[in-house]
């Protein structure tokens, strides 16, 4: 594949979203496909990895039953969750800072038990 086709394949998927109504939806889903393939681009990704990273994904859905909510927990995992909120209440508040102290101690719990139920350790 040359260095043209590993770029205009990003292109490609994000004009599938061309019939997409919901403006907010794909201007989010445009990012996400930005951001998704130049990090694949930058980590030179293999098959093999992708589809461990796959099997992750769907590990965690197989993990989600009732109030249990795994992808919540993966959000967590990876600082998602907070940013939004800290993003919500810099919108709000008008400034960049938020108490995040007991929420950090919380995703590393977190972070921890997730990792110790897929057998990853620290």
């Amino acid at each position: 594949m040359s260095e043209q086709d590993k770029l205009t394949i990003t292109k490609a998927a994000v004009d599938r979203l061309g019939d997409c109504e919901d403006a907010r939806f794909k201007q989010i889903m445009t990012a996400l496909i930005h951001h998704l393939h130049d990090f694949v681009r930058e980590v030179e990704l293999t098959e093999k990895e992708w589809f461990k990273a796959i099997q992750f994904l769907t590990d965690t859905g197989k993990a989600c039953v009732g109030q249990r909510q795994e992808f919540i927990l993966l959000s967590d995992t990876l600082g998602v969750s907070m940013l939004v909120v800290m993003l919500a209440q810099a919108k709000a508040a008008g400034e960049g800072r938020v108490a995040t102290r007991k929420a950090d101690a919380t995703a590393r719990d977190r972070t921890q038990h997730r990792c110790d139920a897929l057998g990853l350790g620290r």
